[in-house]
């Protein structure tokens, strides 16, 4: 059997999380100014993100409860080495000087939220993996006496969040 758990694309994922088709004419805010990725802060819109991570999670759940073998939850952003342009998403960059800070946040998010939902209905806690890959391959880092450190403890991933790192630029 597959590692991950099935159900889903296991790379490059997101839409089949929240399908334009579905959500794109009522929550515009779900996606990238592009369109062709997610925007992690629903581009500020209050309650949104919240809305977006509730519904990830509830699909997660039914994919969990689908395939009681799988392992982990890939949650990975497309293949067009874009990323969201909002005045959020840009904020978030600026500050942690990566596109990997928003991301982070949004796993972060996402796992307490499925988590929750597990407890709720009985189901088992598997992690989710995001790619580190592209616009999201450099961490949120600082460099103290030349080690890593997170820029703030909300970018350090949580325990069942895990960084998929796919370096394609080395």
């Amino acid at each position: 059997g597959s590692y991950f758990i099935k159900g889903v694309m296991t790379q490059h994922n997101v839409f089949d999380y929240l399908p334009k088709e579905i959500y794109e004419e009522s929550h515009p805010e779900f996606y990238s100014i592009s369109g062709l990725e997610l925007c992690h802060n629903a581009r500020g819109v209050e309650g949104s993100r919240d809305l977006m991570i509730e519904e990830i999670a509830k699909k997660m759940v039914s994919l969990i409860k689908a395939d009681p073998n799988g392992k982990c939850l890939s949650f990975t952003h497309n293949d067009y080495n874009d990323y969201c342009s909002c005045t959020f998403c840009n904020a978030e960059k600026e500050q942690y000087g990566t596109n990997a800070g928003s991301t982070v946040k949004f796993a972060n998010d996402l796992k307490v939220k499925l988590d929750s939902l597990c407890e709720a209905e009985g189901v088992r806690k598997v992690p989710i993996a995001f790619f580190a890959y592209q616009r999201t391959e450099k961490a949120p880092v600082k460099y103290v006496n030349g080690e890593p450190k997170p820029i703030d403890d909300s970018v350090k991933c949580i325990p069942g969040v895990w960084a998929y790192y796919a370096p394609v630029y080395a």
